[in-house]
């Protein structure tokens, strides 16, 4: 994927994340926008796993091309430590991204304010090629809403119109996106807000 959409791919798996049904789960600096960290050599690895591995493919094959097996699998991604203080810096560390963690924030707080994020039943409404659009809605009378969520998400590289009538919806999330318009930009997902009795949708 073209690096350029990193942050927008980014904000859209946390969206699908803490919208669709089930627990979310943030692993690994996610929440930071942190990526696989670019080692330089084999020597700024630890895990033996990996080195030992290194060794045996520079038997077969050169040690560019080794390291970069090495690089698609080792463990050793997962044990770099998370960027929590404002003083680190230097090498062997990655700076986080406080757009992606501010997104995170918000969307744990919506999530966790919206019992219809929560215990909202699924319902696709749009499978066209590019783009995932569904809804939550509780029906369950122990949990009464006035409202429904829609959730429009475009996996494309490239501006995807879509079916949803947002007249008379609060968009919540992104703030910068034109709730007038009806064509996501590449990798936009957004969240509506709908009264149930609000019909047609599609």
């Amino acid at each position: 994927t073209d690096p350029a959409y990193r942050s927008s791919i980014a904000a859209l798996l946390a969206v699908m994340q803490f919208t669709l049904r089930g627990t979310p789960f943030i692993f690994q600096g996610d929440e930071m926008g942190l990526v696989n960290y670019a080692f330089e050599s084999i020597d700024e690895i630890s895990d033996i796993e990996s080195k030992n591995l290194y060794s045996e493919l520079c038997k077969k094959e050169s040690s560019d091309l080794a390291f970069a097996a090495i690089l698609a699998g080792t463990r050793e991604h997962a044990r770099m430590m998370l960027p929590w203080g404002e003083k680190e810096g230097g090498r062997m560390y990655q700076p986080a991204d406080k757009n992606i963690t501010a997104i995170y924030r918000r969307l744990i707080k919506l999530r966790s304010n919206d019992p219809v994020l929560i215990y909202g039943d699924f319902e696709p409404v749009d499978l066209s090629r590019n783009l995932f659009i569904y809804k939550r809605t509780v029906s369950d009378c122990s949990f009464p809403s006035d409202h429904c969520c829609i959730i429009e998400c475009n996996l494309s590289d490239r501006p995807e119109r879509s079916s949803f009538n947002s007249s008379g919806c609060s968009l919540v999330f992104p703030d910068d996106a034109a709730a007038s318009s009806k064509t996501l930009r590449a990798y936009e997902a957004r969240i509506w807000i709908c009264k149930s009795s609000q019909k047609p949708l599609f």
